[in-house]
């Protein structure tokens, strides 16, 4: 039964069955993705090949084609019995015209879905001090989730900075402009420091964990031989604007 836990508690029960959670680790194989065709192509494989749990992370989850089609595969994983959980930045993502009805069909699917830093996050942090301005709440909202993360079944990650959508794609979007991000696909020890990572999102943003059925994201990892070492800064990008900087 899935139930409200801390980030401390789960880094116990996981450091306990699974091995250390920490930044740096020895051992791990990683794959460069340098196009978005290919980016996409390696998603859409490791989400369609998923028998246990998929997490994803996004900044930005667009509502066109590219969007759609991910969409639709995430809502047939959990409807499949794939634990499906998904958070995407409120701004990044806002949950607003084209994108309500994607999102309503991804929930209505069984896939969980949370907003990172919504309008109503800022409101409950300020009254929840009772409060009703403060300068740490107006950061806050400022403050946003640039995280790009899939990890799939406890045992391929991926992270770079492609988000979900045509801008990736088209050479004509917009005026004959799109954008140019790697990813990098990782197995290895590094893979647990990963799914912690989008678990400190997920439990910050109101999220439940079935604390009894963890083996369906993390691993024991083992260190990959002629692997690598790769260290995870856990940081949260803030856009940072003139405004803010005189409050």
């Amino acid at each position: 039964m899935e139930e409200k836990i801390s980030l401390r508690k789960l880094k116990r029960l996981v450091e306990r069955d699974y091995g250390w959670i920490q930044a740096s680790s020895y051992g791990n194989v990683f794959t460069p993705l340098t196009s978005s065709f290919e980016i996409y192509k390696e998603f859409y494989s490791a989400i369609m090949n998923a028998k246990k749990s998929i997490n994803m992370e996004f900044f930005i989850f667009q509502a066109d084609g590219v969007g759609k089609v991910f969409a639709d595969l995430l809502c047939k994983k959990a409807r499949g019995g794939v634990k499906v959980n998904v958070i995407l930045d409120f701004l990044g993502s806002y949950p607003f015209r084209d994108r309500s009805k994607l999102y309503n069909d991804m929930i209505k699917s069984g896939v969980n879905l949370r907003f990172s830093l919504s309008f109503s996050d800022v409101i409950r942090a300020i009254f929840k001090r009772r409060i009703f301005f403060r300068r740490s709440g107006v950061r806050m909202f400022f403050k946003r989730n640039h995280r790009k993360i899939l990890i799939v079944d406890g045992e391929i990650a991926f992270t770079g900075g492609a988000n979900i959508g045509e801008e990736y794609l088209s050479p004509n979007y917009p005026d004959k402009t799109s954008w140019h991000d790697f990813q990098f696909k990782i197995r290895g020890p590094v893979v647990n420091t990963l799914q912690f990572t989008f678990f400190r999102s997920w439990i910050g943003d109101g999220g439940f964990v079935d604390a009894k059925n963890l083996d369906i994201f993390f691993k024991k990892q083992v260190s990959l031989k002629d692997g690598i070492h790769i260290r995870v800064l856990q940081i949260l990008l803030e856009i940072k604007t003139n405004f803010l900087s005189q409050l």
